[in-house]
């Protein structure tokens, strides 16, 4: 808990600019273990390595909390603000339409221990 490195595995839209080494902050020790590892964005090491976040197309994970993270979880917030603006706005700069809906919807969780980016 509190502040500690991150060690990235994968490029991924919401971390762009973000490099191994870099500091964020942490309020607890949970974790996933995920299945598929090629879904590990980042890991950390605090005592032994965890998965600190994961990533896939669409969706966006941490552990640590970038909202506490200062300049560098801004970032993290920006990066998702312009990912989810490439995927609403068309060129000609009207929203797109998927299926039956005007705009795709986005969900945005935080929770208890974990922090998730959801583009659907």
């Amino acid at each position: 808990m509190g502040w500690n490195r991150i060690d990235k595995k994968s490029d991924s839209p919401f971390l762009e600019g973000i490099a191994s080494g870099d500091y964020v902050y942490f309020v607890h020790s949970f974790y996933v273990v995920p299945d598929d590892s090629s879904i590990i964005a980042t890991t950390t090491d605090y005592g032994s390595s965890f998965v600190s976040s994961i990533a896939t197309e669409r969706l966006f994970a941490c552990q640590f909390h970038p909202e506490k993270s200062q300049e560098l979880g801004l970032r993290i917030l920006a990066n998702f603000g312009r990912f989810a603006a490439k995927q609403l706005i068309m060129d000609n700069g009207e929203l797109k339409k998927i299926g039956r809906h005007s705009e795709r919807h986005l969900k945005f969780f935080i929770c208890h221990f974990s922090f998730a980016i959801v583009l659907c």
